[in-house]
């Protein structure tokens, strides 16, 4: 008798814990004009959008209908490495190249990474993001699976590091549904007083 109740309690202990990790979910609906903060950043995020959960710190992503369809990313990167320009996701920018020569090198990236398939850039400009000199690029490509996709980054130089405010959609239909909500993240994005310590709240 004495055994049985320990192993209903063992039995007990592990359905508690499995429901535990079942309940933490990857994915968190936002509401109420969440904040996003890290370092000296502020970025608002729009309500009813899924915010991943376990994003490195220094970056927020968030979807409305599901990644393959539409994401918005704000990351920073420390720009303080040996390399030669930069990619989004696998390089960083030297320390000293302006904002629009980093804007060259990542559409230079672009156009030879071989998971962006017929990559062609529609716009390579400056940009003013909260109040600091950058860049905005905008270029089409299709993804392994042949998705037509259209994506809008905006960068600057932050101190020694550099911020990217990434939209990434399907060009067709929920590109347009979205970009307005992604250019309003944008142009509400703070830069606050200080140099980034690399703090998150």
């Amino acid at each position: 008798m004495r055994r049985n109740s320990k192993v209903v309690f063992v039995l007990a202990a592990l359905a508690l814990f499995v429901s535990g990790c079942v309940s933490v979910q990857p994915w968190q609906l936002t509401q109420n004009s969440q904040k996003w903060k890290y370092a000296n950043l502020e970025a608002t995020i729009p309500d009813g959008w899924m915010r991943m959960n376990y994003a490195a710190k220094n970056m927020l992503l968030i979807t409305k209908d599901g990644e393959s369809l539409q994401t918005i990313m704000v990351f920073m990167n420390d720009t303080q490495y040996k390399g030669k320009g930069l990619s989004p996701e696998k390089k960083k920018a030297e320390k000293d190249m302006l904002p629009q020569e980093i804007a060259d090198s990542i559409i230079d990236a672009m156009s030879i990474d071989q998971t962006k398939k017929n990559f062609k850039a529609l716009e390579n400009s400056p940009a003013v993001i909260g109040g600091q000199d950058g860049f905005k690029i905008d270029y089409t490509y299709s993804t392994q699976d042949n998705l037509k996709t259209r994506c809008v980054e905006y960068g600057f130089k932050n101190n020694d590091s550099l911020c990217m405010i990434k939209y990434d959609a399907a060009a067709q239909y929920y590109f347009d549904k979205d970009i307005a909500v992604f250019e309003k993240l944008v142009s509400d994005l703070k830069v606050l007083p200080g140099k980034p310590k690399g703090k998150k709240k």
